[in-house]
């Protein structure tokens, strides 16, 4: 394992790219226990760092940062993300309302909570809040979850199986994320509900070879997911 890690070759290893993913996973739910929005940012950025460092430049194709190909599939798996984001909202909103179960409502409380957005400003906010979305998540979290981690799983296991463990993992660190907001044991199952996105990135990437395709698709899912939370949430808890 640390022989891949000495040799920058850490996406051939699947028990390399997961102790990378231990490692990560420890600082957001040490952040998450913390209450520390640094920490946690330090976090993200591992997640673009790391596999920039250990894999060498010369083999960042093989994590798939490369042009895509087959692009049409970045506009199916965009209208896929931003339906789902729509149904999401539906459902949450009919089957749990504005609680802690619904991670759409602790994004809401997260926003609120920085003391300056309210319901009569919520716009004004909007745009600094999309960028950070839009851009901050798609080009870190993509690096690590759909280039190396993903990568190394389909070196030891079928392209499904690796699919699914990378979004099974995905989703489990989205727990630290809301727990940074609020700890409650409510978010465990809309969060693992959750788990058909990194799904549907990891068969983006897969399908097109490259990461610039769910970097995009994160991105837009990201974009409609705090729309709504600054459209119709806040509106009403805020």
């Amino acid at each position: 394992m640390f022989k891949s890690l000495a040799e920058r070759i850490a996406y051939k290893n699947w028990k390399t790219a997961t102790f990378l993913f231990a490692l990560i996973g420890s600082v957001h739910f040490t952040a998450a226990f913390l209450k520390s929005l640094s920490l946690n940012l330090f976090g993200m950025l591992l997640y673009a760092l790391l596999p920039l460092i250990f894999v060498k430049r010369k083999d960042w194709k093989e994590i798939r940062i490369k042009k895509p190909i087959f692009s049409t599939y970045i506009l199916y798996g965009s209208l896929l993300v931003a339906l789902f984001v729509v149904v999401s909202y539906i459902l949450h909103f009919c089957i749990v309302d504005f609680s802690a179960a619904n991670f759409m409502a602790l994004m809401a409380k997260q926003q609120i909570g920085y003391g300056v957005i309210t319901r009569f400003n919520e716009w004004q906010y909007f745009p600094v809040a999309a960028l950070g979305f839009v851009a901050l998540s798609p080009l870190t979290e993509e690096f690590f979850f759909r280039g190396l981690l993903l990568k190394s799983f389909e070196n030891k296991l079928t392209v499904l199986r690796a699919n699914l463990l990378q979004a099974f993992l995905f989703s489990f660190v989205h727990l630290a994320y809301f727990w940074l907001i609020e700890f409650n044991l409510e978010i465990v199952i809309p969060t693992f509900l959750g788990m058909p996105i990194g799904v549907l990135f990891g068969w983006t990437v897969q399908k097109t070879d490259s990461l610039i395709s769910s970097i995009i698709i994160h991105g837009v899912h990201n974009f409609f997911t705090i729309f709504l939370v600054y459209a119709l949430i806040i509106p009403v808890i805020g």
